[in-house]
């Protein structure tokens, strides 16, 4: 069986585990969860290396921001008490790097290529 014969069996044997436990509502919020065509990493025909580079990248964007918005929140308070214009170069510095996190789900070298998609190049 190739690869995506057998991530096809699991998600279908998933959806079906899902289903008789009683959580088809979960299901189909999952399935309404993927919203778009950058969603692919998420869906039956990824390959294993796409969807594990995918969801790791994801984890340290996630844990990335979140410092940042804590580091941004204590910038904000410098910045009230003291409107000196390091603290003002720090806050910027903040928001320019969270604005920065947009759009770098999947800048990983290859991805997308074990799933048959143009790979991308950094």
């Amino acid at each position: 069986m190739s690869h995506r014969g057998l991530l096809a069996g699991r998600a279908e044997a998933l959806k079906s585990r899902l289903e008789e436990s009683g959580n088809a509502e979960l299901r189909t919020r999952m399935e309404r969860a993927i919203s778009h065509k950058a969603d692919w990493p998420v869906g039956a025909g990824a390959a294993r290396e796409d969807v594990l580079a995918w969801w790791h990248q994801i984890a340290r964007l996630h844990r990335k921001k979140r410092t940042l918005s804590r580091e941004l929140r204590e910038a904000e308070h410098a910045y009230s008490a003291d409107m000196s214009d390091a603290n003002f170069a720090r806050l910027k510095d903040i928001q320019d790097q969270l604005a920065n996190l947009d759009g770098t789900e999947a800048l990983i070298e290859g991805f997308g290529e074990p799933s048959g998609r143009p790979a991308r190049t950094m």
